[in-house]
Formats: C-alpha cells, structure tokens, sequence
C-alpha cells in the first residue's frame, strides 16, 4: 500500500502492513495507471482511499479487514467478459471509476512522462539555489502573530510562541515558522513555502498568506472573542 497526506506532505509505502520507508513531497494525485509493463500481471482487488491512512489501519487492512468509510474505488477486478475501455464496477458509494485498459492512456501516459520531466528539471534546478537564511528578530515581535487562524470554513490551524520561537500546528503536525523579515517567514521544508502577514491599517495581524510554487492559501486570524464562542 501507498498512502499519502497532503497536509504532512509525506508519502509512505507499506508492505503486507509493515512500514517500508517514505518520502517528503506534496502531490495532487488525479489518475492512477497500474500495470503498463512489458509482462503479464495477476490484480486483485484494487482499493482507492480519499485520505491517507496511518499505520494502524494499513494493519487493519492487511489482515483482511476492511474500511469502507473513505473508500473512493472498490474494484474486485472480477467483472465478467472484460474489454478495453469498459468501466469496472465500483462498490464504493463514490464517483470514482476504475477504466480497464482506456483508449487514451497512449496519451496520458506520454502527459505524465512529460510532467515528469520538467518536475525533474524544475528539480535540478531547486537544488541550484541557495537555502533561505533566518533572520534574528525581537521576540516580542513575535507575539503579534500568535493565535486561532482559520484556512477553511471550521478548519483552523494554531500559530505559537515556544522559547523565543514561532511554531505553526495542523492537526498534530508542528513546523517551526523562520523569520526573513519582520513580516514573512518561511518553512524549512519545503524551501519554497513562505507565508506573509496581512495586516490592518493599524498594525494588527489579520490574516497569514501561505505560497508555494504560486499558489496561495490564505488564513483569517480569528479574534478572541469568536474562538471563545
């Protein structure tokens, strides 16, 4: 099994339930291609998760037990006369759809394989350049962007100050915010992930502004009194 957490941006790899290794990236997986390989190759029972599973339920998984709540697809690849391009029945309560042998994988694949290039360019070219450089700054300063920010409607996040030091926490998961200037850090992985303060026309922090790869998510510090309701 492969599972991977958008959020922790770590990718893990399991065999019959015991962990292998992993690796740290961010991905946005759209459509999957299983086989494609030179020989001929035995499936059965292809299994597509929403969200990554933690350990635990790998094992679970494993011992012939089942999850069903976040199941996307649910093929037991046992359709009857196969043919290419047929749609394979999926019993997942999903719209997702397994597609035995798609008539346009020439081309999706050739897609892919070219992405794949230019990440790797983009890769070489990443590693060219020098790593960011904190800077010191008063730590009182700090204290101004402490606080309950919220990325989504109910979906917070929380921004601390431990030992002089900020810390960004998502559920569970702790990255130390680096200062470059009074008003924008950066997080040491990945390199390119930076998040910038918004403020008011008084000075007051409202809002966190991250960007990656020239994307933005944005995040509205929420006041006190709505995160004592």
């Amino acid at each position: 099994m492969i599972t991977h957490g958008y959020l922790v941006q770590k990718t893990t790899l399991y065999l019959d339930g015991e962990f292998q290794g992993s690796c740290d990236e961010r991905i946005e997986p759209t459509v999957f291609f299983i086989g494609n390989g030179p020989g001929n190759i035995d499936y059965k029972d292809l299994w597509i998760f929403r969200s990554a599973l933690n350990h635990n339920e790998v094992r679970v998984i494993s011992e012939g037990k089942s999850l069903v709540g976040s199941l996307e697809v649910m093929a037991l690849l046992d359709d009857k006369d196969l043919k290419k391009g047929m749609v394979l029945n999926n019993y997942a309560h999903s719209l997702g759809a397994a597609i035995l042998d798609p008539p346009d994988i020439n081309n999706c694949t050739a897609a892919l394989e070219e992405k794949i290039a230019r990440s790797a360019v983009a890769r070489a070219n990443e590693l060219k350049v020098e790593h960011k450089m904190a800077i010191s700054i008063d730590p009182a300063v700090l204290d101004q962007f402490t606080g309950l920010y919220e990325i989504a409607p109910g979906d917070y996040f929380l921004v601390e100050k431990k030992e002089g030091r900020l810390y960004f926490t998502d559920r569970g998961n702790t990255a130390e915010l680096l200062p470059e200037a009074t008003n924008r850090f950066f997080i040491r992985y990945p390199a390119d992930l930076t998040v910038v303060s918004e403020s008011d026309g008084q000075g007051h922090i409202t809002g966190l502004i991250f960007a990656m790869n020239a994307r933005e998510m944005k995040a509205r510090k929420v006041l006190k009194q709505e995160s004592e309701k």
